[in-house]
């Protein structure tokens, strides 16, 4: 997590960036334990891009939902992945979580039609009604800590 104070003193807590990645070829090796929030792509071997890193922050997400479709041993993993990879939306029946979905599909078609940041962007802008991204944040900072309200 980074923090600063921008021009109007307000504080900017950027918890993770995931568009100022590099391609590493090969890929990384895989770490076991974090093998769940890896792409299919970067587990097959292909080179690691930015939707990889889009990719981990879905299955972020989905795990904060409680979205589960990768199951937990590591011998089943591989599999589990291509079959979320062949219809992902089919495990987001809830239409709170409906975008994440979508989300993962849009990264999926820009690994072949190019990356399109302003695409990605309007999902989450669009992810839940009434709800924006760039609402602010009601926050506390306490002995060196944040706390969202």
């Amino acid at each position: 997590m980074d923090h600063s104070l921008s021009y109007r003193k307000d504080i900017d807590i950027k918890l993770i960036d995931f568009e100022h990645t590099v391609q590493h070829t090969p890929a990384p090796e895989s770490i076991r334990l974090a093998g769940w929030y890896r792409s299919l792509e970067v587990i097959e071997g292909k080179p690691f891009t930015v939707f990889d890193d889009y990719t981990s922050l879905v299955c972020l997400l989905m795990h904060c939902q409680n979205i589960k479709p990768f199951g937990n041993s590591w011998d089943t993993n591989l599999q589990l992945k291509r079959q979320f990879n062949n219809a992902p939306m089919a495990y987001f029946p809830e239409p709170k979580t409906e975008w994440i979905g979508r989300l993962y599909e849009e990264i999926k078609n820009q690994r072949t039609a190019g990356y399109d940041k302003s695409a990605i962007i309007e999902i989450f802008k669009n992810a839940l009604e009434g709800v924006s991204p760039q609402s602010p944040i009601s926050y506390t900072f306490t002995n060196g800590l944040f706390y969202i309200d």
